[in-house]
């Protein structure tokens, strides 16, 4: 993962992140909610938008120190910025959850599971999640949109699924350095401790690999919102503890 970090991405820029309800005519907006910050050493920087530890949006200007976020406001949402160069349109948009910190203690309202692919595991390998003892998800380990390196498949009949020998060159990534991280995320699991099970498996179900056992995952709930939030002529805020 160390290729995909800029040292340049930071959250120390933030001084102050506002995240409050669009008031209409007829008073608090049901999903829109309007974000502020300021940041007067955020430079040239552009700002990654996270919620709930997922990539939500990205700023296209500098400038920018606020936006408009759709959310569902009958459940607890944590947002989070990120402030990342702007000299690489790709890289802009490329999630960099492992770079976020601030709850602190940290706080944990998601379960998370993260792995580096196996190579060695055939290309059409499924990944079965339970949790708690019951199937969850599944999915393909390498999808469409997922290159697999090194020798992917059998020489000459390599496919979307693997690109090896027969599709120009060793691969993706050089001999011996390839891998890529794949990420289960799960929101809306019940607060306290879970079991989560990964399992590698044929189109058949057959495993080809042995499973990967979480055991204390822990699901947290995030602090309650202030309320009677409010803001005079010079930006004084004022509000009440729930």
């Amino acid at each position: 993962m160390s290729s995909f970090i800029t040292t340049d991405a930071t959250q120390d820029v933030f001084g102050l992140v506002l995240a409050r309800p669009v008031v209409t005519a007829a008073g608090e907006h049901p999903w829109l909610i309007h974000l502020w910050w300021l940041a007067p050493f955020q430079d040239d920087r552009l700002v990654q938008i996270y919620v709930q530890g997922e990539l939500y949006d990205v700023t296209l200007d500098p400038a920018v120190r606020e936006i408009c976020l759709v959310l569902d406001r009958t459940r607890q949402n944590r947002i989070e910025l990120l402030a990342v160069p702007a000299d690489d349109p790709q890289a802009v948009w490329r999630p960099q959850p492992d770079l976020l910190g601030s709850w602190g203690p940290a706080i944990s309202s998601v379960a998370e599971v993260v792995l580096v692919r196996d190579e060695m595991l055939p290309s059409d390998t499924q990944l079965v999640v339970e949790v708690d003892g019951k199937g969850v998800d599944r999915g393909a380990m390498w999808p469409q949109d997922q290159n697999r390196s090194g020798f992917g498949n059998p020489l000459g009949q390599d496919d979307e699924a693997g690109l090896g020998v027969g599709v120009g060159g060793l691969g993706v990534g050089p001999l011996g350095g390839d891998g890529t991280v794949w990420r289960w995320r799960r929101d809306g699991l019940g607060l306290g401790s879970h079991e989560i099970k990964v399992k590698a498996v044929d189109r058949t179900g057959a495993p080809v690999a042995n499973p990967v056992l979480i055991e204390g995952v822990q699901v947290e709930s995030l602090p309650d919102p202030v309320s009677g939030l409010t803001i005079d002529p010079s930006f004084h805020l004022s509000w009440a503890l729930v």
